[in-house]
């Protein structure tokens, strides 16, 4: 046990003998995998507080460091995504790199988008970060409640913190959050695949499939109504050419990533509620495990060997999205 400096929302990652843990104060830290100790500890800088009298709304106050960091293993990089409070009701959103062994700071770049379409106090990066063509993803949505006027965004930069580039899902209208806590799912060709949030115009309620420098190549829109997100959890690409999406529109769809627009496959009633967090996936048994927030709290387990995929069993004792380790489901 290691008592930390504040709520910790972003999946601890562990590397080379490390946990690397972050916070709503804007700290990460570097634990000794062995026994907890905090080998070293960095601070962003303030987090934004008093949250709903700032922006309207929101359900996690101090907001600082939300989304999972991502590491890449071939350097020992950490990223992280941090709000900071400039001032009252002035925020921004810096990435920020860090050595995985030491903590020290090795790059950091504004992550917001562009200034003119997009105030920074209105939108919130939840959704876990992602790598791949030597750049970093960074998706955002809005704050719960949808308070303020705010767009989805996938932004990117180098991983040296160049040539910042930004992907609007909503152009002609407004929210359209890309806001699971999965992030984006990047296959081998290096394309970028995210699912947005209400409304169904634009890109939203989609899943999206971007090029490495996030030109769009091919959108499947579930034109699903009201607030009914397809984007409550990230898309799971499978072998074959295959992506699955589910929401809390409780239908999970099996889509081709050669060509989204239409579904291959549906399976009704994923969850009796909506899903939330992110899928695991097991290439062992060809099974995709789901995470319900519904009521009770379950994990479904889906045979991804038939067409269409078929529910093997539900389990109800569980909370969280689950992972696989160890061969087994946790």
């Amino acid at each position: 046990t290691s008592s930390l400096d504040g709520a910790v929302f972003g999946q601890p990652l562990v590397y080379d003998g490390r946990v690397i843990a972050a916070t709503e104060n804007n700290s990460v830290y570097g634990l000794d995998a062995h026994d907890g100790h905090v080998l070293w500890h960095f601070n962003a800088g303030p987090p934004l507080t008093n949250v709903v009298a700032q922006t309207g709304c929101g359900n996690i106050d101090p907001l600082g460091i939300t989304s999972t960091a991502v590491i890449d293993t071939a350097s020992g990089e950490v990223f992280v995504v941090a709000e900071i409070a400039d001032a009252h009701l002035v925020v921004h959103h810096e990435l920020i790199g860090l050595d995985a062994n030491t903590g020290m700071e090795e790059m950091t770049v504004n992550a917001d988008p562009p200034a003119a379409t997009q105030n920074p106090l209105h939108i919130q990066q939840r959704a876990g970060l992602a790598l791949g063509n030597g750049r970093v993803y960074i998706g955002f949505g809005g704050l719960s409640g949808d308070c303020g006027a705010y767009h989805g965004w996938l932004m990117s930069t180098t991983e040296s913190g160049a040539n910042k580039i930004a992907f609007d899902v909503t152009p002609n209208s407004s929210e359209g959050a890309i806001w699971a806590t999965s992030g984006p799912a990047i296959d081998s060709q290096g394309n970028v695949y995210v699912s947005t949030g209400n409304p169904a115009s634009d890109f939203g309620e989609s899943v999206v499939k971007l090029g490495p420098t996030l030109q769009v190549l091919s959108v499947f829109n579930s034109m699903a109504p009201d607030d009914e997100d397809l984007a409550s959890v990230g898309p799971s690409l499978l072998p074959g050419n295959k992506l699955f999406q589910t929401g809390k529109q409780h239908t999970g769809y099996v889509l081709n990533t050669n060509d989204l627009t239409t579904a291959l496959a549906t399976v009704p009633t994923v969850c009796s509620g909506e899903a939330d967090g992110g899928n695991a996936y097991s290439p062992t048994l060809n099974f995709l495990f789901v995470p319900c927030g519904s009521s009770p709290i379950s994990v479904t387990a889906l045979d991804m060997s038939r067409n269409p995929p078929t529910i093997v069993w539900r389990n109800p004792s569980v909370n969280g999205p689950p992972i696989l380790a160890a061969g087994e489901l946790w």
